[in-house]
């Protein structure tokens, strides 16, 4: 008998182990993801949502992440060394080149697997077509879908400094733009009215002066062009000089970042900004502490020196609900399906809503009517207590476009708008002459690297040159001569690249 309950046992123990064995080997896909860090909002395991999207798609996620500032520099070491996480954000211009090295999976080769995304692409055929290389797919281009707050580089003036200098209503255009600045200037001589977040004015204001300071496309001629070889990109460069010259640009504009750009603004020391509408905001959250009447407001589109009004909203909003940041699959990942598999699951609308919002009944309900209802009292407590309440309360849950989304939805962005906010949006709302975003062409890798050395060429001649004839240590006079310079280190061989693609595109 004990030999029998003995060997009984044995089979058990054996079957035990077995069962282990098996476990073992049947352990979770594992995926590295990688993406750059925004200053309010730091990725981490801990993130709800990242623990939430392991449970349901029985993954494992490693998070791999860097500081925005260090992030271009890593990813491109990552791509001259073909050593890349298995997921990668970047911009779809910065990895075409790569593609046809064979570095990313060509996804139009795996859209049976994808139902969610082909939807997508479908719904947006003729946007997304800027986004392929040679005709085929390579990216998953996060969706802004639905409540995407209107946004772009706006004009925005103080509206009680405005009264103060005695103007009933904002300028109407460029010229009355300086008017102003110089009324301003008169009104606080210790004020730098205008105040810039370094050189970024040559394309944030440049494209509704009439110009840009690379290659861009141009609706009023229906092709590309290369901005700085042309008049219009004289005009704009004169202009800004003039604003120099009188002290309505600070000396040291040009290395001026983000946080100086805020403290002039909440201050009182800059009355107007050319620059992303959205941090309106928090600006006016802080002068309107002070001074309940210290608000930003926004000014319509101004007519430019060419009888045109024109601006450009940003990608990911309105009518233009696609971003440039990309997510893509390394050709070296060794779990491929299970890639492919929670990429998809970003498109679909449970990988929307748990990626936009979070988890149903802990940081949102549905309603009966479908209404989706928010916890009010955590983002009360962001609005009271945060420096930047709507990322803040993002990078909490770990939702939204800074985090890992596919297909996004952005209503509650709105619960953290107050009124002046809500109505900024009205006002732009109405604006006519606000255009979609101009997605970048994907070049093919011969063009690519065609282009490569010239357009890095081109690039530093404009952003050195630029900033000399804006603060006169290069006289307007030699800006024929600059053009030749760009002429010869091959600007006009760029416009032929980008414009012949550009008609592959329309075929």
């Amino acid at each position: 008998m004990k030999k029998i309950v003995s060997l009984f046992f044995a089979v058990v123990l054996v079957f035990n182990l077995c069962a282990c064995s098996a476990t073992a080997t049947k352990e979770k896909p594992v995926l590295t993801i990688q993406r750059s860090e925004h200053e309010s909002f730091t990725y981490n395991k801990e993130q709800p949502v990242i623990e939430e999207l392991e449970k349901r798609l029985n993954i494992d996620i490693q998070l791999e992440t860097y500081p925005s500032a260090d992030y271009n520099a890593k990813l491109n070491i990552q791509l001259g060394t073909d050593d890349l996480p298995d997921i990668v954000l970047g911009t779809y211009t910065s990895l075409a080149q790569y593609a046809a090295q064979g570095m990313f999976v060509n996804l139009s080769e795996h859209m049976d697997k994808l139902p969610n995304y082909k939807a997508t692409l479908e719904k947006y055929e003729t946007l997304a077509n800027a986004f392929k290389v040679d005709g085929d797919m390579y990216w998953f281009i996060q969706d802004v879908e639905k409540g995407s707050v209107i946004g772009g580089d706006f004009p925005m003036v103080r509206k009680d400094i405005l009264e103060d200098i005695g103007w009933e209503k904002a300028p109407d255009n460029f010229e009355e733009l300086y008017e102003m600045l110089k009324a301003i200037k008169e009104y606080d001589p210790n004020s730098i009215p205008f105040v810039t977040r370094g050189t970024s004015v040559l394309s944030r204001m440049g494209y509704s002066f009439g110009t840009y300071n690379n290659i861009y496309f141009e609706p009023d001629e229906g092709k590309y062009l290369y901005g700085p070889i042309y008049d219009h990109y004289r005009d704009f460069l004169e202009y800004l000089n003039r604003f120099y010259t009188e002290g309505l640009l600070d000396p040291d504009f040009a290395s001026f970042n983000k946080s100086m750009w805020m403290e002039y603004l909440t201050s009182g020391k800059s009355f107007f900004f050319f620059d992303n509408s959205s941090f309106s905001t928090d600006i006016n959250l802080v002068t309107k502490s002070v001074d309940p009447e210290a608000a930003f407001v926004p000014m319509l589109t101004l007519e430019n020196n060419y009888g045109s009004r024109r601006n450009r909203l940003y990608e990911g909003c309105g009518v233009s609900p696609l971003r440039n940041d990309v997510w893509a699959i390394s050709s070296n990942c060794e779990n491929l399906d299970a890639a492919l598999a929670f990429m998809d699951y970003l498109y679909s609308d449970e990988g929307a809503m748990l990626c936009s919002y979070g988890i149903e009944g802990v940081n949102y309900d549905v309603l009966e009517d479908g209404t989706i209802e928010f916890d009010q009292e955590k983002i009360d407590w962001y609005k009271n207590n945060a420096n930047d309440p709507y990322r803040e309360y993002c990078n909490e849950i770990g939702v939204g476009v800074l985090a890992v989304a596919g297909k996004i939805y952005s209503e509650n962005w709105y619960e953290f708008l107050d009124q002046d906010s809500l109505d900024m949006l009205a006002f732009w709302e109405k604006d006519e002459y606000l255009q979609p975003y101009s997605y970048s062409l994907c070049l093919s890798a011969e063009d690519t690297a065609a282009i490569a050395d010239i357009s890095t060429a081109c690039s530093t001649l404009v952003s050195s040159e630029s900033l000399k004839f804006i603060t006169g240590t290069r006289p307007l006079s030699e800006f024929g001569d600059f053009v030749e310079e760009l002429k010869a280190a091959g600007a006009e061989t760029i416009e032929e690249v980008y414009n012949k693609t550009y008609q592959s595109t329309l075929n």
